[in-house]
Formats: structure tokens, C-alpha cells, sequence
């Protein structure tokens, strides 16, 4: 299995693109290749945070050295994300006041 075909895991998830490459460049100065991976398109939508989180990925076998290059614990973290659906009730409760106050505002 070459460079090439190693498997990348993720080592660390940001709620933004900018601390994803802090870290990555964190993690490239301690000797470990790293890559940023989000669904963000590069900041397509003009928005610098990503719903779904902004991974920082290393191959397997240096998974731990960068968590400890980052400062971050050895034990795996799990956590869970919300599901789409509940972002999109909370976007719209959020609409729904934000409503209510403007027609509360201007009657």
C-alpha cells in the first residue's frame, strides 16, 4: 500500500474552515501530512462555518500524533451531529419569531 492508497481518518472536526487549517498547518509542522475535508465548497456560500462541521484528516497510523499535536485527547470522541431535520426546525421557529416581533414592531 503506497502514499497514495493509505487510508485518511479524521482527527479533529471545527466549526469553522479557518480553525480546520490551524490545525492542519498545526499538524504539518509537527511532520504530519493533513488535509482539510468540508462540505462547504470552500466558502461557495460566502458563510465561514459549516453545519456539518469541518474535518481535519491524517492517515491511520498517525491518528494519534496528531491528536497530540493538536492537544487533543487519545480517546476517540464521539459525537453526534444534529440531523438536518432539526436544523431545519430550529431555522424555521427562529423564522417564525423573528416574524411574530416584526408584525408585533409594526402594528
Amino acid at each position: 500500500m503506497g502514499p497514495r492508497d493509505e487510508e485518511w481518518v479524521q482527527a479533529a472536526s471545527f466549526a469553522s474552515r479557518g480553525e480546520a487549517e490551524v490545525a492542519r498547518t498545526a499538524c504539518e509542522a509537527a511532520g504530519i501530512p493533513a488535509q482539510v475535508h468540508a462540505d462547504d465548497a470552500g466558502h461557495a456560500g460566502g458563510l465561514p462555518l459549516s453545519l456539518r462541521g469541518v474535518e481535519v484528516r491524517v492517515p491511520r497510523h498517525r491518528w494519534s500524533e496528531a491528536r497530540e499535536a493538536l492537544g487533543l485527547s487519545l480517546t476517540e470522541e464521539r459525537r453526534t451531529r444534529p440531523s438536518p431535520w432539526v436544523i431545519w426546525a430550529i431555522l424555521l421557529v427562529v423564522l417564525l419569531v423573528s416574524l411574530v416581533v416584526a408584525i408585533d414592531v409594526a402594528g
